[in-house]
């Protein structure tokens, strides 16, 4: 056997997640020697392009599907757009078909949406404006606030901090205040209907409160994730939602170009098992490179994987204080989503059709089959308790509507986000009988709204169990932990860590498990090489 190779950095970022690569590349145009390991084979963590297993002509966004909340001053900081970053807008940005033959439409035009709310509610129609500015107003604190390093309140010097933090919310005015303070609190069915009362237009919006969260619309903390879907700055107003030309991995592919044009060095096939210490400092890491284990010296270590991946899968446990190490084993890293990914006909006769009033072409926008708010409640309740509910709440995207170089002429692809499905399978495991059976009943309750048995072609399943397995994401958790008020801001990942460092001197984390969380954002990335440069 070859002795390990020693090389040296200034720094190694263990992921090539879109955070990784966001980092990497503030680091490298600051002049650093940077490398980023990533497991698999290729770039892009959880916001990837890939072929079909069945139908390799065609390409899915395996996991991540649309892209909002990645802000212009990282594209703009990094030259993304000149890397060939393209945006797709969506519009009508929202289609919920009904079993009673109607449906809602949502158009960027409050207009024309209003025109749809009022088939339902003339009373929701002219209350509707107040209740998305309400989201907008808001939306534009937070998105500051996103930037912002949680202070440590368990440091005296950090307490000014905490009390200009505390100011600038105070200077939103009463009314703005208490808008925020139940955002973060409440629930998003408490929240929507403080301005709305009809359906489906409030299971509709709720939809946006539980993607990727173990918590039904009526849980508490479930209107902050309604809030954090809304932040996206990408348009000229907030909370607009957008394919990218050529899948989601096109975003991660646009980063790492930028970061190589800087010098960072990026390797895939490049699986990291330790992160390697001396006397509580990090002195770099060990790494699998096809079948030779490796040892790369660097004085910094940045983990884009999750708290549980980074300080119990990674780090020697006697390196971390006991307390420490016991938060990160209590994170609630549960998770109710799945993924499935298809591809189906589009020509002549085999077209996909719904089975309600509208007949135009097939929306762009995120198709939402949930019925009501009571609904979704009920197939949380499922999940809750072990089950596999038959009402799935489903959201589908169908990017070929827009952008033409994901499938062949005659097909579609169609990207979905399910909920509720537990981690663990009611029959012990997420086997492939298993995942025939969360086929089905995704393809029987998508044929109450649509003839999707008659035009599909392929399709790829993702469980829970799946995508711990194959993106290191614990529990199956998109957000790389849930987002309730106890695990937001000064408490991600933990009390008293939420400032991209950790108790051993020279590791730092970049991923969404710190502020500010979950969803294709490469905040955390961005915050966590500004902290590193400042202490360089």
């Amino acid at each position: 056997m070859r002795a390990p190779t020693e090389t040296k950095y200034d720094v190694i970022i263990i992921g090539g997640g879109h955070n990784s690569l966001v980092c990497a590349a503030y680091l490298a145009k600051a002049g650093k020697k940077v490398l980023v390991l990533e497991q698999r084979h290729i770039l892009g963590g959880a916001c990837v392009t890939e072929p079909f297993s069945g139908f390799p002509e065609a390409r899915q966004t395996t996991t991540s599907y649309v892209l909002s909340i990645f802000p212009r001053k990282i594209i703009n900081e990094l030259g993304l757009y000149g890397f060939g970053l393209k945006l797709l807008e969506r519009d009508p940005n929202a289609f919920t078909p009904l079993k009673d033959g109607r449906h809602f439409m949502r158009h960027d035009d409050m207009a024309k949406t209003q025109r749809e709310i009022a088939k339902f509610s003339e009373k929701d129609a002219a209350a509707y404006p107040e209740f998305a500015g309400s989201i907008t107003e808001i939306a534009r604190f937070s998105e500051k606030l996103m930037f912002t390093t949680p202070p440590d309140p368990y440091r005296k010097r950090d307490w000014f901090k905490l009390l200009s933090l505390g100011r600038k919310a105070l200077g939103l005015g009463r009314e703005d205040f208490s808008k925020l303070q139940a955002l973060f609190s409440v629930s998003a069915y408490d929240y929507i209907s403080r301005y709305l009362s009809s359906e489906p237009l409030l299971g509709t919006l709720c939809s946006d409160g539980i993607i990727g969260t173990c918590g039904g619309p009526k849980t508490p903390g479930t209107a902050y994730v309604l809030l954090h879907h809304d932040i996206g700055d990408l348009s000229d107003s907030f909370g607009k939602w957008f394919y990218v030309e050529g899948g989601m991995g096109s975003v991660t592919r646009c980063i790492a170009d930028s970061a190589r044009a800087s010098g960072a060095d990026l390797r895939v096939n490049a699986d990291v098992t330790r992160i390697l210490t001396d006397k509580g400092k990090v002195v770099g890491v060990e790494v699998l490179i096809e079948g030779l284990r490796q040892r790369i010296k660097a004085s910094t270590v940045v983990s884009g994987a999750d708290a549980y991946q980074t300080f119990v899968k990674l780090t020697d446990p006697d390196d971390l204080p006991s307390d420490f190490l016991k938060g990160v084993k209590g994170i609630d890293y549960s998770s109710p989503t799945f993924k499935i990914n298809m591809v189906i006909e589009n020509t002549g006769a085999k077209k996909l059709e719904w089975f309600c009033d509208y007949k135009g072409p097939t929306p762009p926008g995120t198709i939402h089959i949930l019925e009501d708010t009571d609904y979704i409640e009920r197939a949380y309740d499922d999940s809750k308790y072990g089950r596999l509910s038959k009402d799935l709440v489903l959201e589908i995207c169908i990017p070929t509507t827009m952008d033409a170089t994901l499938a062949p002429p005659g097909y579609h692809v169609i990207s979905l986000l399910g909920q509720y499905v537990p981690y663990k399978h009611p029959s012990g495991a997420w086997d492939e009988a298993a995942r025939q059976d969360l086929l089905e009943r995704t393809l029987a309750k998508m044929s109450e709204y649509c003839n999707i048995r008659d035009v599909l072609v392929t399709a790829d399943v993702l469980t829970p169990k799946d995508l711990e397995d194959t993106f290191r994401l614990t529990g199956g958790n998109i957000f790389q932990g849930g987002m309730p008020l106890g695990q937001l801001f000064i408490n991600r990942p933990l009390p008293g860590w939420a400032r991209y460092r950790s108790p051993i001197k020279g590791l730092w984390i970049c991923g969404s498990a710190a502020h500010p969380g979950g969803g294709v954002t490469g905040i955390p990335g961005h915050n966590a090489a500004r902290e590193i440069l400042k202490g360089w």
